[in-house]
């Protein structure tokens, strides 16, 4: 479908009128505010499990402080590296307990978000959307795992597993394994949003209308991060007011702009679901 003049700004103005019309900030304050009290927990957890599995945490920071802005990956890099040292199974246990009850309230909101978008109401049973709540829950813990391991993956990891499971690897492969992670990376991250659009709402979708949307959500993820991180290392005078909770706040302000885009992406593929 061919974009014209007149069809963007149909889109750009449809696009607002859904934005005060299906209270995406009320949405996206929840998300923001259940993420918050999940991150710290889920944190905790995933680097417990890299600890146990004996991979270098610093490589898993480094992958961490290139996804979030500047700020935020200080504080969650501190508060890491001090709870990193307290390896112990309880502490497994209650921060994937808090992490799943918290993150599961924040895939709700998302959940009541995308209802909201397609204009439908919740049909399935209380058990059932609790359920893919959770669900998707663990689906988030899982690509942030896979997001900071992934790229500690080296040409000699490959040639070390090469060696253990006797095939022969490709050394133009090897070289351009770079390219190869981010484009992993890339698989991973269409797959997940493209997943929550189809899967999360009450109606489901094919994969054909929720792609825009969910290319929307990565590109604009990645744009929020460069902006932001801009934005907060010119506000000296932000960290000078509020001290320590500074990045705490623009955590929240980060979680907060990314909802948006969540949202934003199933409005997108809605509008263009009404369209066709």
């Amino acid at each position: 479908m061919r974009m014209t003049k007149e069809r963007f700004l149909y889109y750009a103005e449809e696009m607002s009128i859904r934005y005060r019309k299906h209270h995406i900030t009320a949405f996206c304050a929840q998300m923001a505010y259940f993420f918050m009290l999940s991150i710290f927990p889920l944190v905790i957890f995933i680097f417990t499990i890299i600890s146990k599995l004996n991979i270098n945490y610093n490589d898993a920071l480094y992958a961490l402080q290139q996804f979030l802005p500047n700020d935020i990956s200080v504080l969650i890099t501190d508060f890491i590296k001090q709870s990193i040292e307290m390896k112990g199974n309880a502490l497994l246990s209650i921060s994937g307990l808090m992490t799943l009850y918290s993150a599961s309230r924040a895939v709700n909101a998302l959940q009541r978000a995308l209802n909201s978008s397609l204009d439908i109401v919740e049909t399935r049973s209380f058990l059932i959307t609790k359920f893919y709540g959770m669900f998707y829950t663990l689906m988030f813990t899982l690509i942030i795992v896979l997001s900071l391991i992934i790229p500690t993956i080296s040409g000699k990891t490959i040639l070390f597993i090469s060696q253990i499971f006797k095939f022969n690897i490709n050394l133009e492969f090897l070289r351009s394994i770079g390219f190869f992670r981010n484009l992993l990376l890339m698989g991973i991250y269409m797959l997940v949003f493209g997943s929550i659009y189809m899967f999360l709402p009450s109606q489901k979708m094919s994969f054909k209308e929720t792609y825009k949307g969910a290319v929307f959500a990565i590109v604009g993820t990645i744009v929020a991060n460069l902006i932001f991180s801009e934005v907060v290392a010119k506000l000296t005078n932000y960290s000078i007011l509020y001290g320590s909770l500074s990045a705490v706040i623009a955590f929240m302000v980060w979680l907060y702009i990314w909802g948006i885009i969540i949202i934003m992406g199933a409005e997108i593929n809605a509008i263009i679901k009404e369209n066709v």
